[in-house]
């Protein structure tokens, strides 16, 4: 399957520095027992939100000291909201210079003192704030931690614009994770109040996430219908970067629907405005759409060129999870050109970095196509071997939806269907009947739960789902131990690659101290990869894909 790629993942969060502040005013201080502190207070905070506003590292900075002046000044005169509020200025702005357990220690000092004032309103902003950090470090269960705290506080405040900011961020938490039915869930609660308040840009938002939610449920149609309801107003707010975006996805659906034309006439306007924006991720994410066009045209020299033009992009811009997307697709487009080095180079290349990052659906359609290949390069065993785990990585998936109207559920088998039937059909060639038949059982809606026990341990070692011969067991449990190295050295490592990235976008750095840790874990992490791919192109082919087919009369 070729991977094209759907956008807007995280500005579905919404939860930006400009949205605390705003809500600061002269208006909300309350009467002053110092009356001259105040005012001074008051003018070193705006002096501080004005810096905070040019977003270089040394405007923070000279923020960071304004709102410290402001905090102790509101102390001083006894007024603990102000206080508070300077705290929340504190924690926003060390927190765009990458100073977490600074930013951390403000927000939850703040929290105190609006807990203790019952000020409901500051208390959800300040646990919203809080848990958009822990979204940032990847650390999913504190983010909905602390979002399900704000949200009955956003409630009884009466902030319908917070409540649905929260909604949603909850929602993009669950879509990160491939939970699509709970994401679904808060995105439909947070559309209607949206609507209420007027908030377009907000609106749109949420329509083309839940959107994305039904393209990942193989509803094209209903997909389509929403982000034709976001477009008009993306245009209608002015904003190109969103416009693009759901034109991006616009596109994806009608190539989706096999008409590639309308695909690419998206794609070529989405292209056109992110290049003239600068956002060389979003450009790169076209690039790559664009390809997978002109691959289904079988135009496979030109695919190859626009892919190679998207992976340079997000390798330099250190994008990973898209990176692996594009070397899934080269090595589609190179399995159709028979070339079995590129082919099998590009998707062992694609794997480790899923592993790391924790891309099972990608992960899933991946192992699929890496079967494919293999049973076009005729090594129909280890073609088995990765059919297995992208059906067993499925059922996973399928479990995560099993709340689901059974509709959706269905849209969703079909649109996964084939690789279950291709590793049918590659076990029948093998005479490998009864287990044929046991994967060809799981593609009744009802299945799924039968093949996926609810003990973890098994779930993680992948046993009872598609039955493993005892080498092939050995293998998975092989293949499992060099994947889980490689997944806990790359979520290290990602946390400071995310950190450094962000650093640079405000012209600073990592310090000498994390420096040297990211180098230590760069070097690690290229070590574990190499060896995992050592693995796949090396042992895996010895242990199994020189034994012979099992002949059948």
């Amino acid at each position: 399957m070729i991977l094209k790629i759907m956008m807007n993942n995280r500005i579905c969060l919404i939860i930006l520095a400009s949205v605390v502040f705003s809500f600061f005013g002269s208006n909300i201080f309350g009467q002053p027992e110092n009356a001259e502190k105040i005012a001074r207070a008051k003018i070193l905070f705006d002096e501080a939100l004005s810096l905070n506003s040019q977003r270089t590292a040394k405007s923070y900075r000279q923020a960071l000291e304004k709102f410290r002046q402001s905090n102790l000044l509101y102390k001083d005169a006894g007024d603990e909201s102000g206080a508070a509020k300077s705290l929340v200025g504190i924690g926003i702005t060390t927190d765009a210079l990458e100073e977490t357990a600074d930013a951390l220690n403000a927000y939850r000092n703040a929290l105190l003192i609006f807990q203790k004032l019952k000020d409901n309103f500051w208390e959800a902003r300040t646990l919203n704030n809080i848990g958009s950090i822990y979204d940032k470090l990847g650390e999913k269960q504190k983010t909905l931690e602390y979002y399900s705290k704000a949200l009955p506080l956003r409630r009884a405040a009466q902030d319908s614009s917070g409540e649905a900011v929260t909604l949603n961020s909850i929602g993009a938490v669950y879509l990160d994770l491939s939970e699509n039915e709970k994401a679904l869930e808060y995105f439909n609660s947070a559309l209607p109040i949206r609507r209420l308040v007027g908030d377009k840009n907000g609106e749109a938002v949420t329509l083309n996430n839940i959107g994305r939610v039904f393209d990942n449920l193989g509803d094209r149609q209903k997909a389509l219908e929403y982000h034709n309801l976001a477009l008009p107003l993306r245009r209608a707010a002015g904003n190109l970067n969103g416009e693009a975006t759901t034109l991006n996805n616009i596109g994806l659906i009608y190539a989706d629907l096999g008409e590639l034309q309308k695909a690419l006439g998206f794609y070529e306007q989405s292209l056109k405005i992110f290049k003239n924006v600068e956002d060389k991720s979003s450009e790169a994410i076209a690039l790559n759409n664009i390809g997978t066009v002109y691959s289904d045209l079988e135009e496979n020299q030109k695919a190859i060129e626009f892919y190679t033009m998207a992976l340079e992009l997000y390798i330099s811009i250190g994008n990973k999870s898209d990176a692996a997307t594009t070397h899934n697709n080269l090595g589609l487009v190179f399995t159709k050109l028979k070339n079995k080095d590129k082919s099998l180079e590009n998707f062992n290349r694609a794997l480790p970095i899923l592993r790391e990052i924790g891309e099972k659906r990608v992960e899933a359609i991946t192992l699929g196509n890496l079967m494919l290949a293999l049973k076009t390069f005729e090594n129909p065993q280890l073609a088995i071997f990765y059919g297995k785990q992208s059906v067993n990585k499925y059922q996973e998936l399928r479990l995560a939806i099993k709340g689901l109207d059974p509709k959706i559920q269905k849209t969703y088998l079909q649109s996964i269907e084939n690789t279950y039937r291709n590793l049918a059909d590659l076990l029948i060639e093998q005479g490998r009947f009864a287990q044929a038949e046991q994967v060809l059982a799981m593609l009744k809606e009802e299945e799924y739960f039968d093949f996926v026990r609810r003990d973890a341990d098994e779930i993680k070692s992948l046993k009872n789902r598609v039955t493993l011969t005892e080498k092939e067991q050995k293998l998975i449990e092989r293949y499992l131990l060099l994947a889980q190295k490689v997944t806990e050295i790359g979520q290290k490592f990602q946390k400071l690659n995310d950190k450094k990235r962000r650093l640079s976008q405000i012209d600073s750095a990592l310090s000498p101290e994390e420096q040297k840790i990211y180098d230590e874990l760069s070097t690690q992490l290229s070590d574990a990869n190499a060896v995992f791919k050592l693995f796949l192109e090396k042992e895996l082919v010895a242990e199994i894909g020189k034994q012979k087919a099992k002949e059948i009369e």
